[in-house]
């Protein structure tokens, strides 16, 4: 097996297990949700609701909301964007304007039902760019389609993406981060 991050420090052997470890674990990404928009569908009650987040900033002055966590988020994952489409009115989605959420992205099994599919990688230098979605379906399902783009500069969380490739499945969960308020309390 071939190493996808280099440690210089380490033995080829060492290289090996610490990527492997490390290409079995999930992918944590912290977003914060901008906006979110909803449209009726053939003029009907069904609505359709896309909901726009965003990886966190880093802690700055001029950015309200900045805390030592988003600072090493952002280190990790500069850029990037998510979007979700919801076969739901905006108040029966589980994101809210302003807040902040985790994304854990971990390779999904066969059997794992609706899955993402990793569609794109890039690796420059000091970067890795991935490309997700989850495609547009047809069912009565709560989730109608989404994607997310990704810049990703911690090193040790390429090695999913590289080891499962363009084309493997992805589970894709968000759960409720709790917002810098020590750090918007300090603001003046």
């Amino acid at each position: 097996m071939s190493s996808f991050v280099e440690f210089p420090e380490n033995t080829p052997e060492q290289e090996a297990r610490i990527t492997a470890y490390y290409a079995a674990m999930p992918v944590q990404v912290k977003f914060r949700c901008l906006s979110y928009t909803h449209r009726l569908l053939n003029g009907g009650p069904t609505v359709d609701t896309s909901v726009d987040l965003k990886p966190v900033i880093a802690k700055n002055k001029d950015w309200p909301g900045g805390s030592e966590e988003n600072l090493k988020f952002w280190t990790a994952t500069p850029s990037g964007e998510a979007n979700v489409v919801y076969r739901a009115k905006p108040s029966d989605t589980p994101f809210e304007v302003g807040a902040y959420y985790y994304a854990t992205l971990d390779v999904a099994g066969d059997g794992d039902g609706r899955s993402w599919k990793l569609w794109k990688v890039e690796q420059t230098e000091g970067q890795l760019n991935v490309h997700l979605g989850l495609a547009w379906d047809h069912q009565d399902t709560v989730i109608s389609s989404a994607s997310m783009s990704l810049g990703i500069q911690n090193r040790l969380a390429w090695a999913p993406f590289l080891k499962a490739g363009p084309g493997s499945k992805w589970a894709v969960t968000f759960s409720p981060a709790s917002a810098p308020e020590k750090d918007l309390a300090t603001l003046p």
